[in-house]
């Protein structure tokens, strides 16, 4: 949303396991909004986080790939860093809610769509379809939340094309964990064959 509310800001894009869902899946598809997606926002409504050191414990299955070393999972370190801001229940209403915000069509299996939202990442598409400068999509393919969407970009947004988008073997939805020497490599391409097009 960000890009799409000041363009001009912005030369090159570099996406990873993103989506802007509107709701209506005449079109964003039908698979857009995953099981996987679905699954989680019913892990975090029955408790899931509710347990000593859960969300270390979530971000140590979302954060897994190949730059996290040779075991491919998080260290201790990291795992007690991203449980650190969360000592205790009182801090998750934030964690806990944002699962509920995601803009989810009528049919959405939890019994809990959410409609607020969908016509303002509509409007934000509206700016992608007409935007012509670089993107480049590193989507992971081992992130069951986000990692099949990026079609959608390449169907909607001119300026995927002719690029040399990637995907990070082995990574997690949270890329710049588990495939950042595989997003780095692809960014240090990328940038060199998409130079300025302004003087900005």
């Amino acid at each position: 949303r960000v890009a799409a509310r000041s363009p001009h800001r912005y030369e090159r894009l570099v996406l990873t396991n993103t989506v802007l869902p509107t709701c209506d899946k005449s079109y964003e598809g039908e698979s857009y909004i995953s099981q996987g997606f679905y699954s989680w926002k019913d892990f975090v409504h029955n408790g899931g986080l509710n347990k000593p050191g859960a969300v270390g414990k979530l971000m140590s299955r979302s954060a897994k790939g190949p730059s996290c070393g040779p075991s491919g999972e998080l260290s201790l370190d990291d795992i007690e860093g991203y449980q650190l801001p969360f000592p205790d229940d009182r801090y998750l209403a934030g964690v806990k809610q944002f699962p509920e915000l995601v803009p989810t069509p009528p049919d959405d299996p939890t019994g809990r769509a959410q409609p607020e939202g969908g016509e303002v990442n509509r409007a934000m598409w509206n700016v992608f379809e007409a935007w012509n400068k670089p993107v480049l999509l590193a989507f992971s393919d081992s992130d069951p939340v986000l990692g099949s969407s990026g079609y959608i970009w390449e169907d909607k947004c001119p300026g995927t094309k002719n690029q040399p988008h990637v995907t990070l073997n082995g990574a997690g939805h949270f890329s710049q964990d588990g495939g950042a020497e595989q997003l780095l490599q692809a960014i240090f391409k990328f940038i060199p064959g998409n130079k300025n097009q302004s003087n900005l």
